[in-house]
């Protein structure tokens, strides 16, 4: 019996009311059986976060041009499977690249792969007169970087483990040339683009090996306490 004497009226009010009810019936609205289907883990990679993207437009005598860039990371619920990919534009479809990798870190061996195309453009301009104006050459190199990678680690402990990559990869050439025709008022007359004598490709192959440790802890900007170090050999065949 719940003493009363210290309780303001109406006494009828003790455990009447929705909050009561509750605590007194903690089982309503629960499954009926505590046995639940259970089912192997299958993975399925999702976005995890997209990077920031990039953006923009610039205006000249030979056109207008756009870039950007946009990445974005995938991967499952346990982080066993890593799946990060990168594009870029810019200019022409010449200009446009790529990447992408794989980390399987399921078993304590880890294992995954890389591949990209990047292609990096410079270039310079001549100017020249001619007959009743000037000819302006806009020279556009490009390197085109083309890459397969293997990639395997395996830890020894948590601060020390040892890599294994090999891969292979190829730089081609490319050389476009923009004239442009100018008046002697400045005025574009005729414009032309087409490719001319670029270097040959080259291929190289390479294998790494390295043995790393790495007990350092991070502040704001870089490592704070602790040490790394990193023994590596990496030779390099082909052209």
């Amino acid at each position: 019996v719940a003493a009363t004497a210290g309780l303001l009226p109406p006494i009828e009010a003790i455990d009447v009311g929705l909050v009561s009810a509750y605590l007194s019936d903690a089982t309503t609205g629960l499954p009926a059986t505590r046995d639940f289907e259970t089912r192997d883990y299958s993975p399925s990679s999702g976005l995890e976060y997209p990077g920031p993207p990039c953006f923009g437009v610039g205006a000249s005598t030979f056109g207008t041009g756009v870039s950007g860039g946009v990445s974005a990371y995938f991967g499952d619920m346990l982080g066993d499977h890593f799946i990060g990919t990168a594009i870029q534009a810019q200019g022409t479809f010449k200009d446009i690249g790529g990447e992408a990798i794989y980390i399987n870190s399921e078993n304590r061996l880890n294992w995954g792969g890389a591949i990209g195309h990047i292609p990096y453009l410079t270039g310079f301009s001549q100017v020249r007169q001619i007959e009743g104006g000037f000819q302006q050459d806009l020279f556009l190199r490009r390197i085109y970087i083309d890459q397969v990678q293997g990639i395997a680690r395996y830890p020894f402990s948590q601060t020390k483990r040892v890599e294994l990559t090999g891969g292979f990869t190829r730089y081609g050439f490319d050389t476009e040339i923009q004239r442009g025709i100018y008046d002697s008022f400045g005025r574009l007359v005729d414009f032309f683009r087409f490719d001319t004598i670029s270097p040959d490709p080259v291929s190289l192959w390479e294998a790494s090996a390295a043995f790393v440790g790495d007990n350092a802890f991070f502040g704001l900007t870089s490592p704070v306490v602790g040490e790394r170090f990193r023994f590596e050999a990496t030779p390099t065949f082909g052209t």
